[in-house]
C-alpha cells in the first residue's frame, strides 16, 4: 500500500486518504521452497475506486515483484507502480 499512497497519478485518481475496499483476492503456491503469488486488492478514495495487482515469486520470505499495477475501470487506466519511481512523493 505505501507504494500506493505515495503515486501521484493514483492520488490524482483516487484522492487522498487511499485505503483498502473488501477483501483481497488472489492465489499463493509453494513447491519445494519456490514461491508464487498472484493477488488483486480493492482500493478506494474519495474520488473513485481501483484495484491494485500484484504477481511475485520467491524462496523463503525474500519475494522479486513482476508486477504491482493500479486499474481503475472509471478512468480505463493502468498505472504501473514498479515503472514509475518519478511519481512518488
Amino acid at each position: 500500500m505505501k507504494l500506493v499512497q505515495q503515486n501521484k497519478r493514483v492520488i490524482e485518481l483516487l484522492g487522498e486518504p487511499i485505503e483498502t475496499n473488501g477483501m483481497t483476492g488472489g492465489s499463493f503456491n509453494s513447491s519445494n521452497g519456490y514461491k508464487t503469488v498472484q493477488l488483486t486488492i480493492p482500493i478506494k478514495g474519495p474520488k473513485g475506486e481501483a484495484t491494485i495487482r500484484v504477481e511475485g515469486e520467491g524462496v523463503g520470505d525474500k519475494y522479486t515483484y513482476q508486477i504491482m499495477d493500479v486499474y481503475s475501470d472509471e478512468a480505463e487506466e493502468i498505472i504501473k507502480l514498479l515503472e514509475a519511481p518519478e511519481n512518488m512523493d
